[in-house]
C-alpha cells in the first residue's frame, strides 16, 4: 500500500510537469525499501572558512557551487537492505561472521551494513537504481544552503544528535535513532554512526569518505570534515547512501 501512494504521488508530479509543490516529500525505493529525500536544485556553500571552529580534517576552502536536482537515502544502507542485493545476486557478501557478525543476526538488521568497500557500495548503488554520491552532493544534503556547520546547525551539543565520540567499545546504532540531529532537508546520521563512501578521488590512491564513525571525534561531524581510504579496503566503520539522478520515478536500476 505505501509503495502504491508514493507511485501515485510520483505519478501526478510526473504529469504537471514536475512543479515545485511535487518536490516537497521523500519516497519509497522499491527495490530497496529505503526512504529516499529529494534535494533542490540551486546554489549553496561548500567548505571551510577561517572562521569556522573547531577545526576539522581535509576540508575544501570555502566557495558557492550550483547543483541540479537529485534523491539521496534519508539514512545509511542497512545490513536488511544490503542482505537484499545479495539474496538479488547483484552484491556479494561482506566479510564473514568471524569478522562482521553483526550482519548475519536479524537484531542488527537496521543497523547500517559496514565492511563493505567502495567496489562493493558502488554495486548496491547500481542495484538500487542510483549510484554513490559526489562528495559535494553528499555536503549538500548535510548542510543545506547555509553553510552549517554540523547537520542540525551550529551547536555543538552533539549526545542527543549524532551516534560519535563513542570509543571502541560500543558499536553502529540503528539507522535514524538521532533524529534530532536531521539535516536542513531531513536526511539522517550525517554526523555520525559510519563513515561513507563517496565517489571522488582524494589522490591517486585513495577516495573520499564523509561523515563520522561512532567512535570518531566530534570534529567529524562537521559538514565540511573529509577522510579518506584504499577503495577496496573494508572495515568496520565504512558505510554508504546512495544517490539517484532527477529522473522519473519509475527509473529504478534494471
Amino acid at each position: 500500500m505505501q509503495f502504491k501512494k508514493w507511485l501515485v504521488i510520483g505519478s501526478t508530479c510526473i504529469l504537471l510537469g514536475f512543479l515545485p509543490s511535487c518536490r516537497s516529500y521523500i519516497r519509497l525505493n522499491p527495490r530497496t525499501e529505503q526512504l529516499e529525500v529529494y534535494i533542490p536544485a540551486g546554489e549553496f556553500i561548500f567548505g571551510q572558512a577561517p572562521e569556522n571552529t573547531p577545526g576539522s580534517v581535509f576540508a575544501l576552502q570555502m566557495a558557492r557551487a550550483a547543483l541540479p536536482g537529485y534523491w539521496i537515502s534519508r539514512t545509511q544502507v542497512t545490513n536488511a537492505q544490503y542482505h537484499k542485493c545479495v539474496g538479488a545476486g547483484a552484491c556479494e557478501y561482506p566479510i564473514g561472521p568471524e569478522r562482521n557478525p553483526y550482519y548475519y543476526l536479524p537484531e542488527y538488521a537496521n543497523h547500517p551494513v559496514v565492511y563493505i568497500n567502495w567496489y562493493q557500495a558502488q554495486d548496491f548503488c547500481h542495484w538500487a537504481g542510483g549510484r554513490l554520491p559526489h562528495e559535494l552532493e553528499w555536503e549538500k544534503a548535510a548542510r543545506g544552503e547555509n553553510a552549517n556547520s554540523f547537520p542540525w546547525g551550529e551547536t555543538e551539543d552533539i549526545t542527543l544528535r549524532a551516534h560519535v565520540g563513542r570509543g571502541y567499545q560500543g558499536t553502529t546504532a540503528a539507522v535514524g535513532s538521532f533524529t534530532q540531529g536531521h539535516s536542513p532537508y531531513d536526511v539522517l546520521d550525517m554526523g555520525g554512526n559510519v563513515r561513507e563512501w563517496i565517489d571522488d578521488w582524494f589522490d591517486e590512491a585513495h577516495v573520499v569518505l564523509r561523515g563520522a564513525a561512532w567512535y570518531d571525534p566530534a570534529v567529524y561531524s562537521l559538514t565540511y570534515t573529509r577522510l579518506s581510504h584504499e577503495p577496496g579496503s573494508a572495515g568496520e566503520g565504512r558505510g554508504f547512501r546512495c544517490v539517484f539522478d532527477d529522473f522519473a520515478l519509475t527509473s529504478w536500476g534494471q
